[in-house]
């Protein structure tokens, strides 16, 4: 998925494994947890929120994305904004996409 989402900007995968070489493998021992900052614990959290409200089964990056539109604190609205897009029209266009995931 990460090599498609990268191609499809003209980014090769294959090509940025290459130039980090040996820090591309890198692994976190399984004995090692990463702790998250308050800020993402609290998407986190909203995004099992909007999983419920939704009836999803599931936690995806949808969940987060909406729990981040509804978050009017914090930068990811501001930054939306800023590159011109609609956070309204967003919202619509994950559900959009949605639906048309469902059939």
């Amino acid at each position: 998925m990460l090599s498609d989402a990268l191609s499809a900007i003209g980014i090769s995968f294959e090509g940025v494994r290459t130039d980090a070489g040996d820090a591309f493998e890198m692994r976190i021992p399984d004995d090692r947890k990463i702790s998250y900052s308050p800020r993402a614990k609290n998407a986190l959290v909203g995004a099992r929120k909007e999983m419920r409200r939704l009836e999803d089964d599931h936690l995806g990056t949808e969940h987060v994305l909406l729990e981040m539109l509804e978050n009017e604190d914090g930068t990811a609205l501001g930054m939306l904004e800023r590159l011109g897009v609609s956070s309204e029209a967003l919202g619509e266009r994950v559900f959009e996409i949605r639906g048309r995931a469902s059939r």
